[in-house]
């Protein structure tokens, strides 16, 4: 029996060093850059970025210019593959009186329908104090750091999106992605479907409309003021720092559970008719302390509600 067996290893060895020796195909990239600087006055002037698999970089800085870094790849393992497919993304950096646009869009022809390369576009985007910004992207990323902003709206698809060490208001439609907000004072809204909401330590007023998905908040030095209005949404707020905050909840098909020594210091200020025995009847949850607090409101209907 043992040299049958002996036969098998040399053929798997004779394999295993065939297989090795084969050439390994190597994915080519071929990128083109672009770089300008535009003079840019807050005051009457807005950054428009229309882009498709952008992956999205922003920050401030101290100059009334608006600079933008652009490039666009494309990845194949045949370089005149990449280079004629990259050839069906075009772009746009101008302006246009008071205003910049920024934009990108995929435009194959229509005998070639499929695109087998991996194309992508790439934006380090710098922008003056208290400048307004809007941005549509779609398949891609959007990164704010160290922004202080008059306003940023936009309408993502398919997108994750990071809002670090920024300061400003916001106004956001995001439809399948992840949102985290990260040392951030903010002021607006968010309209979320498909979409999992980090907050960590951020202060301002803040309100949510989310469907499907999830929210945890996660309160730092300060508190925030939040609204939510969710639908089949997973619900966490983490009040471990303890702020004193004015407590108004409802929900339906809602299950709901609370750890009362930070939420309710004082229960006699506590109103509720929560019946874990019946959550599919809508109930109320109220606390108001007897200072002006930061507001939690919460109207939920399905997911879950957890306040740690």
């Amino acid at each position: 029996m043992k040299k049958p067996i002996q036969n098998i290893l040399l053929v798997l060895m004779w394999f295993a060093i065939c297989t090795n020796a084969m050439p390994q195909e190597t994915v080519k990239m071929v990128t083109r850059k672009a770089e300008k600087t535009f003079p840019f006055n807050s005051k009457n002037g807005q950054v428009i970025i229309n882009a498709e698999k952008g992956k999205i970089r922003i920050q401030s800085w101290d100059r009334d210019e608006v600079y933008v870094a652009f490039s666009i790849s494309a990845k194949h393992e045949e370089a005149d593959i990449a280079r004629q497919e990259l050839d069906y993304m075009s772009y746009n950096l101008v302006k246009d009186r008071s205003n910049v646009f920024l934009n990108n869009k995929m435009n194959p022809p229509a005998t070639h329908k499929e695109i087998s390369s991996v194309i992508s576009a790439q934006y380090v985007i710098k922008v003056p104090v208290n400048a307004d910004i809007r941005i549509n992207n779609k398949f891609g990323s959007v990164i704010v750091t160290a922004t202080n902003a008059n306003l940023i709206t936009g309408n993502l698809q398919y997108c994750d999106v990071l809002f670090q060490s920024y300061q400003g208001a916001i106004n956001l439609t995001i439809e399948v992605g992840d949102l985290s907000c990260m040392n951030a004072n903010l002021e607006g809204e968010v309209n979320s479907w498909h979409t999992n909401i980090m907050l960590t330590e951020i202060t301002g007023k803040l309100a949510l409309q989310t469907r499907y998905g999830s929210i945890h908040q996660k309160y730092g030095n300060k508190a925030t003021d939040l609204t939510i209005n969710s639908y089949a949404t997973d619900i966490l707020i983490d009040n471990r720092a303890c702020h004193m905050l004015d407590i108004h909840l409802s929900g339906v098909n809602c299950p709901f559970a609370i750890t009362e020594t930070c939420f309710v210091p004082n229960k006699s200020l506590l109103q509720s008719t929560y019946n874990p025995a019946h959550i599919d009847a809508p109930w109320t949850f109220k606390y108001t302390p007897p200072v002006k607090s930061p507001r939690l409101k919460i109207q939920a209907s399905f997911g879950t509600l957890n306040l740690l």
